[in-house]
Protein backbone atom coordinates (compact mmCIF):
# COMPACT_ATOMS: atom_id res chain seq x y z
CA UNK A 1 0.00 0.00 0.00
CA UNK A 2 1.15 3.47 -1.27
CA UNK A 3 0.87 6.66 1.57
CA UNK A 4 0.83 9.41 -0.63
CA UNK A 5 0.30 13.23 -0.56
CA UNK A 6 -1.74 13.88 -3.42
CA UNK A 7 -1.19 17.44 -5.16
CA UNK A 8 -5.38 17.86 -6.53
CA UNK A 9 -6.03 18.99 -2.58
CA UNK A 10 -3.62 21.87 -3.20
CA UNK A 11 -5.71 23.19 -6.65
CA UNK A 12 -8.39 24.06 -3.75
CA UNK A 13 -6.54 24.95 -1.20
CA UNK A 14 -6.79 21.78 1.39
CA UNK A 15 -4.52 18.69 2.02
CA UNK A 16 -5.51 15.08 1.79
CA UNK A 17 -3.84 11.70 2.36
CA UNK A 18 -4.96 8.45 0.42
CA UNK A 19 -3.96 4.92 0.86
CA UNK A 20 -4.37 2.52 -1.80
CA UNK A 21 -2.77 0.80 -4.86
CA UNK A 22 -1.19 3.90 -7.16
CA UNK A 23 -0.94 2.42 -10.59
CA UNK A 24 -0.22 5.99 -12.45
CA UNK A 25 0.32 9.68 -10.92
CA UNK A 26 1.25 12.20 -13.13
CA UNK A 27 1.61 15.48 -11.27
CA UNK A 28 3.30 19.00 -12.03
CA UNK A 29 3.81 20.42 -8.25
CA UNK A 30 7.78 18.90 -8.31
CA UNK A 31 10.27 20.05 -10.65
CA UNK A 32 11.49 17.64 -13.15
CA UNK A 33 8.11 15.90 -13.18
CA UNK A 34 7.56 16.82 -16.68
CA UNK A 35 10.58 16.72 -19.17
CA UNK A 36 10.53 19.60 -22.22
CA UNK A 37 12.80 20.88 -24.95
CA UNK A 38 14.37 24.12 -25.25
CA UNK A 39 10.97 25.11 -26.89
CA UNK A 40 8.82 24.21 -23.97
CA UNK A 41 7.14 21.38 -25.35
CA UNK A 42 6.84 17.98 -23.65
CA UNK A 43 8.78 15.11 -24.69
CA UNK A 44 7.93 12.82 -21.42
CA UNK A 45 5.18 13.47 -18.16
CA UNK A 46 6.88 10.85 -16.09
CA UNK A 47 4.80 8.44 -13.76
CA UNK A 48 5.25 9.12 -10.08
CA UNK A 49 3.63 5.78 -8.70
CA UNK A 50 6.40 3.59 -9.73
CA UNK A 51 4.96 1.72 -12.61
CA UNK A 52 6.57 3.48 -15.49
CA UNK A 53 3.21 5.10 -17.11
CA UNK A 54 4.67 7.82 -18.23
CA UNK A 55 2.40 9.89 -20.17
CA UNK A 56 3.87 9.82 -23.85
CA UNK A 57 5.19 6.10 -23.62
CA UNK A 58 2.72 5.26 -26.28
CA UNK A 59 3.36 8.53 -28.38
CA UNK A 60 1.65 11.85 -28.62
CA UNK A 61 -1.26 13.67 -30.26
CA UNK A 62 -0.22 17.01 -31.65
CA UNK A 63 1.60 19.20 -28.73
CA UNK A 64 1.75 19.91 -25.48
CA UNK A 65 3.36 22.38 -23.60
CA UNK A 66 5.05 23.28 -19.67
CA UNK A 67 4.38 25.09 -17.72
CA UNK A 68 0.90 26.69 -18.55
CA UNK A 69 0.38 30.02 -19.15
CA UNK A 70 -3.14 29.42 -17.87
CA UNK A 71 -2.82 28.53 -13.66
CA UNK A 72 -5.46 26.93 -11.70
CA UNK A 73 -7.67 28.50 -9.51
CA UNK A 74 -4.52 28.33 -6.29
CA UNK A 75 -2.50 29.74 -8.87
CA UNK A 76 -0.46 26.22 -9.97
CA UNK A 77 0.41 25.36 -13.65
CA UNK A 78 -0.10 22.33 -15.64
CA UNK A 79 0.27 20.57 -18.94
CA UNK A 80 -0.63 23.33 -21.43
CA UNK A 81 -3.32 21.26 -23.91
CA UNK A 82 -3.60 24.21 -26.13
CA UNK A 83 -6.96 24.86 -27.93
CA UNK A 84 -7.01 22.24 -31.06
CA UNK A 85 -6.31 18.15 -30.88
CA UNK A 86 -3.51 17.57 -28.62
CA UNK A 87 -3.16 14.76 -25.98
CA UNK A 88 -0.88 11.73 -24.74
CA UNK A 89 -1.90 8.05 -25.30
CA UNK A 90 -1.14 7.28 -21.65
CA UNK A 91 -2.32 3.51 -21.53
CA UNK A 92 -1.86 0.81 -24.51
CA UNK A 93 -4.58 -1.69 -25.23
CA UNK A 94 -2.71 -4.20 -23.85
CA UNK A 95 -1.81 -2.18 -20.73
CA UNK A 96 -5.39 -1.18 -19.91
CA UNK A 97 -6.10 -5.24 -19.65
CA UNK A 98 -4.19 -5.21 -16.06
CA UNK A 99 -6.48 -2.88 -13.73
CA UNK A 100 -9.82 -2.79 -16.54
CA UNK A 101 -10.29 -5.98 -18.05
CA UNK A 102 -12.38 -7.83 -15.15
CA UNK A 103 -13.06 -10.98 -17.32
CA UNK A 104 -9.21 -11.19 -17.55
CA UNK A 105 -6.34 -9.85 -16.14
CA UNK A 106 -7.74 -7.57 -13.72
CA UNK A 107 -10.69 -10.36 -12.30
CA UNK A 108 -8.78 -10.34 -8.81
CA UNK A 109 -9.02 -6.77 -8.61
CA UNK A 110 -11.44 -5.11 -5.80
CA UNK A 111 -12.03 -2.49 -8.65
CA UNK A 112 -10.55 0.80 -10.08
CA UNK A 113 -10.49 4.67 -9.39
CA UNK A 114 -9.35 7.49 -11.47
CA UNK A 115 -9.05 11.33 -11.09
CA UNK A 116 -8.13 14.26 -12.81
CA UNK A 117 -7.41 17.77 -11.89
CA UNK A 118 -8.05 20.46 -15.43
CA UNK A 119 -8.26 23.70 -16.00
CA UNK A 120 -11.10 24.78 -18.70
CA UNK A 121 -9.48 27.58 -20.75
CA UNK A 122 -12.19 27.51 -23.75
CA UNK A 123 -15.87 25.58 -23.94
CA UNK A 124 -15.79 25.07 -27.63
CA UNK A 125 -19.09 23.49 -28.75
CA UNK A 126 -18.37 19.10 -28.90
CA UNK A 127 -17.10 16.90 -26.71
CA UNK A 128 -14.30 17.09 -24.38
CA UNK A 129 -12.65 14.33 -23.29
CA UNK A 130 -10.52 14.28 -19.87
CA UNK A 131 -9.73 10.38 -19.99
CA UNK A 132 -10.48 7.98 -22.79
CA UNK A 133 -10.08 4.57 -24.11
CA UNK A 134 -12.62 4.86 -26.79
CA UNK A 135 -14.03 7.71 -29.09
CA UNK A 136 -17.56 5.25 -29.24
CA UNK A 137 -19.01 5.20 -26.04
CA UNK A 138 -21.68 2.60 -26.90
CA UNK A 139 -18.58 0.31 -27.27
CA UNK A 140 -18.77 -2.19 -24.32
CA UNK A 141 -14.91 -2.66 -24.19
CA UNK A 142 -14.96 1.42 -22.47
CA UNK A 143 -14.40 3.28 -20.11
CA UNK A 144 -13.89 7.51 -19.74
CA UNK A 145 -14.78 10.59 -18.19
CA UNK A 146 -15.34 13.53 -20.05
CA UNK A 147 -17.39 17.06 -20.55
CA UNK A 148 -20.08 16.51 -23.49
CA UNK A 149 -21.47 19.74 -25.89
CA UNK A 150 -23.86 21.32 -23.27
CA UNK A 151 -20.65 21.15 -21.32
CA UNK A 152 -22.09 18.94 -18.41
CA UNK A 153 -20.09 16.04 -17.00
CA UNK A 154 -20.69 12.84 -18.39
CA UNK A 155 -18.97 9.28 -17.47
CA UNK A 156 -19.36 5.92 -19.92
CA UNK A 157 -18.22 2.30 -18.76
CA UNK A 158 -19.05 -0.86 -20.61
CA UNK A 159 -21.34 0.76 -23.52
CA UNK A 160 -23.12 2.70 -21.07
CA UNK A 161 -23.32 6.42 -20.53
CA UNK A 162 -24.02 8.15 -17.48
CA UNK A 163 -24.65 12.01 -17.47
CA UNK A 164 -25.14 14.79 -14.90
CA UNK A 165 -28.05 16.62 -16.82
CA UNK A 166 -28.32 18.97 -13.50
CA UNK A 167 -26.18 21.47 -11.73
CA UNK A 168 -23.79 23.94 -13.39
CA UNK A 169 -22.08 23.69 -17.01
CA UNK A 170 -17.91 23.65 -16.93
CA UNK A 171 -17.25 27.45 -17.91
CA UNK A 172 -14.05 28.79 -19.24
CA UNK A 173 -11.38 29.88 -16.63
CA UNK A 174 -13.03 26.39 -13.90
CA UNK A 175 -10.66 24.22 -12.07
CA UNK A 176 -12.16 21.13 -11.62
CA UNK A 177 -11.49 18.02 -10.37
CA UNK A 178 -13.27 14.58 -11.98
CA UNK A 179 -13.61 11.58 -9.71
CA UNK A 180 -14.39 8.20 -10.60
CA UNK A 181 -14.63 4.83 -8.00
CA UNK A 182 -15.43 1.73 -9.03
CA UNK A 183 -16.27 -1.49 -7.00
CA UNK A 184 -16.11 -4.78 -8.80
CA UNK A 185 -18.09 -6.92 -6.15
CA UNK A 186 -21.25 -4.98 -6.87
CA UNK A 187 -20.95 -3.47 -9.58
CA UNK A 188 -21.50 0.01 -7.82
CA UNK A 189 -20.05 3.43 -8.84
CA UNK A 190 -19.61 7.05 -7.82
CA UNK A 191 -18.66 9.97 -10.17
CA UNK A 192 -17.72 13.52 -8.94
CA UNK A 193 -17.10 16.64 -10.12
CA UNK A 194 -15.90 19.39 -7.86
CA UNK A 195 -17.47 22.25 -9.86
CA UNK A 196 -20.96 20.81 -8.40
CA UNK A 197 -19.39 19.06 -5.22
CA UNK A 198 -21.83 16.44 -6.11
CA UNK A 199 -21.63 12.62 -6.90
CA UNK A 200 -23.95 10.78 -9.70
CA UNK A 201 -24.29 6.70 -8.81
CA UNK A 202 -24.99 3.76 -11.18
CA UNK A 203 -24.34 0.11 -11.22
CA UNK A 204 -22.99 -1.95 -13.79
CA UNK A 205 -22.05 -5.74 -13.36
CA UNK A 206 -17.94 -6.12 -14.00
CA UNK A 207 -16.68 -7.15 -17.37
CA UNK A 208 -14.15 -5.86 -19.78
CA UNK A 209 -14.18 -2.15 -19.77
CA UNK A 210 -10.08 -2.70 -21.48
CA UNK A 211 -10.42 -1.22 -25.19
CA UNK A 212 -8.48 -2.54 -28.36
CA UNK A 213 -7.91 1.47 -28.67
CA UNK A 214 -5.10 3.52 -26.51
CA UNK A 215 -6.35 5.07 -23.29
CA UNK A 216 -6.10 8.93 -24.06
CA UNK A 217 -5.49 12.09 -22.01
CA UNK A 218 -7.02 15.08 -23.16
CA UNK A 219 -8.59 13.72 -26.17
CA UNK A 220 -9.67 10.46 -27.47
CA UNK A 221 -9.60 8.49 -30.51
CA UNK A 222 -11.92 10.59 -32.49
CA UNK A 223 -9.88 13.27 -33.89
CA UNK A 224 -12.74 16.15 -33.19
CA UNK A 225 -13.05 15.47 -29.58
CA UNK A 226 -10.40 17.69 -27.46
CA UNK A 227 -9.64 19.69 -24.36
CA UNK A 228 -9.26 23.08 -24.76
CA UNK A 229 -7.22 24.36 -21.54
CA UNK A 230 -4.45 22.44 -18.69
CA UNK A 231 -3.91 18.86 -16.93
CA UNK A 232 -2.75 19.22 -14.04
CA UNK A 233 -2.82 15.77 -12.46
CA UNK A 234 -3.67 12.30 -13.02
CA UNK A 235 -3.88 9.45 -10.93
CA UNK A 236 -5.47 5.76 -11.63
CA UNK A 237 -5.71 3.41 -8.79
CA UNK A 238 -6.24 -0.42 -9.46
CA UNK A 239 -8.08 -0.89 -6.54
CA UNK A 240 -11.77 0.47 -5.20
CA UNK A 241 -11.33 3.15 -2.61
CA UNK A 242 -13.06 3.08 0.23
CA UNK A 243 -15.48 5.63 0.83
CA UNK A 244 -13.45 7.50 3.38
CA UNK A 245 -10.66 7.67 0.68
CA UNK A 246 -12.58 8.36 -2.18
CA UNK A 247 -14.52 11.03 -0.01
Amino acid sequence: MKRLRLIIPALFGFSLVVQAALICDLDTLSEGHVETNASGEVVQWLDQSGYGHNAADASMVGTMKYPSESLSRAGLSGVDMGSDRNGFRLFTATEQDAWLDFAGLASTNTGFAVFVAFKADGVEPGIKPLFANHGNVSTANSFGMRVNAAEKFEVFLGGALYKKSGGEALAPGDTVVLGFNYDAATGAFEFWDSKNQSSLAGTISASNFSSVQDLYLGTSANAGQYLDGMIAEVLVYDTVLSAAEFA
